[in-house]
């Protein structure tokens, strides 16, 4: 018997995929794109390329883009506001807001080694 996975589920490239839909407010017609990033696959050419691709539809169309990463030089270069899911909640900021945050995790992720090396490329 068959497995009847997705392509997208069975593929290596499935980590990159998107979405639009319609922008819930009724008084906009914003459109939101959700994208979960394959960027570590990519080479950092291709990384930074596709950082200024989302930032670019970003501010041209003025949608609404929701990437799910934990590429943080992907944060810094393309995020305006970043969600983290911690002890069973949501915490939502800018970096400078977050690097504010008074949590362990937070500190560690933002402010460890791989955290300033992606800061000060920015």
């Amino acid at each position: 018997m068959t497995s009847r996975r997705s392509p997208s589920r069975s593929s290596p490239r499935r980590s990159r995929r998107c979405s639009k839909k319609p922008g819930n407010s009724r008084s906009t017609r914003r459109w939101r794109a959700t994208c979960q990033s394959g960027l570590p696959a990519l080479d950092p050419i291709g990384a930074a390329h596709y950082d200024e691709l989302v930032k670019g539809l970003n501010k041209s169309l003025g949608v609404t883009i929701l990437m799910v990463t934990h590429d943080l030089d992907s944060l810094y270069a393309a995020c305006d506001r970043i969600a983290v899911l911690l002890d069973k909640r949501v915490v939502v900021g800018t970096i400078d807001e977050l690097l504010e945050f008074d949590h362990p995790w937070v500190q560690e992720y933002f402010r460890g080694p791989r955290g300033r090396a992606a800061a000060k490329q920015e």
